[in-house]
């Protein structure tokens, strides 16, 4: 049983990582493409 809930648990790890990734490089491409002169990466943080 602990084998299986270890699984689980690295799935919902490595999912959850892989979609943190995507989503800060899809960000980073919007903002790439959006760029202001204006805006600092400490504004557009979080």
């Amino acid at each position: 049983m602990g084998t299986i809930i270890a699984g689980l648990s690295f799935i919902l790890v490595w999912m959850f990582s892989y979609a943190g990734m995507s989503f800060l490089l899809f960000r980073q491409s919007l903002e790439l493409e959006n760029s202001h002169p204006n805006a600092t990466p400490s504004e557009s943080g979080n």
